[in-house]
C-alpha cells in the first residue's frame, strides 16, 4: 500500500489515518464531552460542599464521611475502597469490566469524602469516573471489542485527569504512563489527547456559563532559579531525598493497608481509619491553626505567605502531621485520592529543604520541583508528573531542574509505587492479555506451589496463633498434623476473633478443606475455587 506525507514530516499510511479518523475521532470527542460533564459536576459539588461545612465541624463529616463509604464497602461495592487510581490500572491492564454501577457508588463515596473535608485529592476518584464512564459507553453505546474497552478506559482516564487539573498534555501523558513503571501505553496517545482537549474546553464552558467552580492552579509567587551547574546539582541532591523518602512512604502505605486488612474488613478499616483521621485533623488543626485537612494547595498557599516566618521545626511537625494523616486515611481504604496529597508531602519536603540550605528566598520554586519529583518517586510517571506541573504553574524556567530531580527521584525511588495495578512494562501487559484458559491449562500445580510454608498445628493455643499470624504477615495459614504432615484444617486470622485465646486450634480450625493435586493443572484449581467459593470462605 502507498504511503503518503502529512505536512512532510510525518509518513502515515492511509489506513492507520482513516481508521483514527473515522473510528476514534468522533469517539474521543464523545468521550471528551461527557467526561468534561462529569468531572465539572463532581469539582463543583466537592468545592460547594468544602465552602459550606466550617473548618471546626471537620472532624465530624470526615467521621460520617468515612461511615458512609464503609457501610457501602459492607454491602459489595468494592470500587469505592482506596485513591481509585490503582483500582482502574488493575482494570486496564487484565482487561477487566468496570461495572456500570462504578458511576453512581464511586461519584457518591468521593464527592461525600473530599466534599467533607478529608484529606484526599480528588484526580484518583476522578481517573475512575472517566474510565468508568468511558467504559460503559464504549461497551453499551458504541458495542466496542474487547481490546478496544481496555484503550477507551484508558481514554475517558485521561479526560478526567485533564479537566480537573486543566492540564491536557499531562492528563494525556500520565494515562500513557501510570499503567507500566518502565514503558509507555503509546497506543493512547492520540485518543487520548484528543479527548482531554474536548474534556478541558467542556469544563471550561461548564464553569463559565452553569457552574461557579474555582479554577485550579499554583501560585506560589516563585523566582527564576538560575541554570547554572551548582543548582542542577542542588536539583540533583533534592530529588534523590525525594527518591529515599518515596521509597519508604510507599513501603509504610503497604504496610498500613496491609495491616488494616489483616486485622479488619475492609469496610470497618475504612471507618476506623476516618475516625482516626478526623482526631489528628482537629488536634494538627487547633495547634498549628494551619488548614490540615485542605484537599488542594491551601496549606502550600498558606506557607508561601508566610515564608520568611517558616522554621524547620513548624514546618517539620505540619510534614509529620500531614504523612501521618494521608497514610491512615488513604491507607485505611478511604475514597480519596493519593495524587494530590502526594504533591503536598513534596512541597513540604522541599520547603524544608530550602529552610536547612538557607535559600527560603527560592521557596516557591521548590515547592514546584518537589511536588514533581514526589509522583515521579511515588507513580514511576517521570515524564508526566514534570508537564503536569508545569501546566499548573505556568513556570518553563523550572523545566531543567524538575528534569534532573525527577531523573535521580525515579532512581532513588526503586521499582515501589504507590498504584498496586501496575506493571513492569508491556511485556507483562501482554502476557495479562493471553487467554488465560490456554496458560492455565498448561501449568500444573506443581510447578508453582511454595513448598516451605508456615503453618499451625492442632494443639496451638489462639494466642500463639494470633502471634504467628502477626509474625508471618498471613491471612489464612494450613493446620497441620506435625506427626504425620498430613493437612487436617485451615484457619484465617479473623476465625480467632473473640475466641478464648487458650482455646487449641484443633477445636476451632475448618476441618473440610478443599484441596488440589500437585498433578493438577492451574484450570484445575480454578474451578474448585470458583465451585466451592474458596475466596468467600477465606473472606
Amino acid at each position: 500500500m502507498k504511503e503518503f506525507q502529512l505536512f512532510q514530516i510525518f509518513t502515515v499510511k492511509p489506513s492507520r489515518f482513516q481508521y483514527y479518523i473515522i473510528k476514534w475521532l468522533p469517539t474521543s470527542v464523545l468521550i471528551g464531552i461527557s467526561v468534561g460533564m462529569l468531572m465539572s459536576t463532581f469539582v463543583f459539588l466537592v468545592q460547594w460542599s468544602q465552602e459550606i461545612i466550617n473548618p471546626f465541624f471537620a472532624p465530624i463529616t470526615i467521621t460520617i464521611a468515612g461511615g458512609i463509604t464503609a457501610i457501602m464497602s459492607k454491602l459489595g461495592y468494592s470500587e469505592v475502597e482506596g485513591a481509585g487510581i490503582g483500582y482502574l490500572v488493575e482494570k486496564k491492564n487484565k482487561r477487566e469490566p468496570i461495572h456500570p454501577r462504578t458511576i453512581i457508588t464511586r461519584f457518591t463515596a468521593s464527592t461525600t469524602s473530599i466534599g467533607g473535608r478529608m484529606p484526599g485529592g480528588q484526580e484518583g476518584p476522578a481517573m475512575l469516573l472517566g474510565g468508568a464512564l468511558a467504559y460503559f459507553i464504549g461497551k453499551n453505546i458504541l458495542k466496542m471489542k474487547k481490546q478496544d474497552l481496555a484503550l477507551i478506559m484508558t481514554v475517558g482516564a485521561a479526560a478526567s485527569t485533564s479537566a480537573v487539573f486543566q492540564a491536557p498534555l499531562g492528563g494525556t501523558i500520565f494515562a500513557a504512563e501510570v499503567p507500566y513503571k518502565q514503558d509507555l501505553d503509546t497506543d493512547v496517545y492520540m485518543p487520548a489527547f484528543t479527548s482531554s482537549v474536548i474534556s478541558v474546553l467542556t469544563f471550561e464552558v461548564m464553569r463559565q456559563f452553569i457552574l461557579p467552580i474555582k479554577s485550579f492552579s499554583i501560585n506560589f509567587g516563585t523566582r527564576p532559579l538560575p541554570i547554572t551547574i551548582e543548582w542542577l546539582i542542588i536539583a540533583a541532591f533534592l530529588g534523590a531525598i525525594i527518591g529515599i523518602f518515596g521509597y519508604l512512604y510507599c513501603q509504610v502505605f503497604a504496610l498500613i493497608d496491609s495491616q488494616f486488612t489483616l486485622k479488619l474488613q475492609r469496610w470497618q478499616a475504612i471507618f476506623l481509619s476516618s475516625i482516626l483521621v478526623a482526631l489528628i485533623v482537629a488536634i494538627g488543626e487547633f495547634f498549628t491553626n494551619a488548614p490540615i485537612a485542605e484537599t488542594g494547595f491551601q496549606l502550600l498557599e498558606f506557607l508561601a505567605k508566610k515564608e520568611d516566618a517558616l522554621t524547620l521545626s513548624n514546618t517539620t511537625i505540619l510534614f509529620i502531621i500531614k504523612v501521618t494523616v494521608i497514610l491512615i486515611c488513604i491507607g485505611g481504604g478511604n475514597a480519596v485520592g493519593i495524587f494530590g496529597p502526594s504533591l503536598v508531602l513534596g512541597a513540604l519536603i522541599g520547603s524544608m529543604f530550602a529552610i536547612l540550605t538557607g535559600q527560603t528566598l527560592f521557596i516557591g520554586d521548590f515547592f514546584v520541583v518537589s511536588m514533581s519529583a514526589m509522583i515521579t518517586a511515588t507513580s514511576k510517571t517521570p515524564l508526566s508528573s514534570m508537564i503536569f506541573i508545569l501546566e499548573l504553574s505556568g513556570l518553563p524556567h523550572l523545566i531543567l531542574h524538575m528534569a534532573v530531580a525527577n531523573v535521580i527521584a525515579y532512581m532513588f525511588s526503586g521499582n515501589v509505587s504507590l498504584y498496586q495495578g501496575q506493571l513492569k512494562n508491556k511485556i507483562e501487559g501482554i502476557q495479562q492479555q493471553l487467554e488465560p484458559q490456554d496458560i492455565l491449562a498448561s501449568i500444573p500445580i506443581a510447578a508453582i506451589m511454595a513448598t516451605k510454608i508456615h503453618y499451625l498445628t492442632p494443639q496451638m493455643s489462639v494466642k500463639k496463633a494470633k502471634d504467628l499470624f502477626r509474625e508471618k504477615k498471613k491471612h489464612t495459614m494450613p493446620v497441620i498434623n506435625p506427626k504425620t504432615s498430613v493437612l487436617v484444617g485451615i484457619l484465617a486470622y479473623q476465625d480467632l476473633e473473640n475466641i478464648d485465646e487458650d482455646e487449641i486450634l484443633e477445636n476451632i480450625m475448618i476441618r473440610n478443606v478443599i484441596t488440589v493435586q500437585p498433578n493438577e493443572t492451574l484450570r484445575d484449581a480454578l474451578v474448585k475455587i470458583v465451585e466451592y467459593d474458596v475466596e468467600k470462605d477465606l473472606r
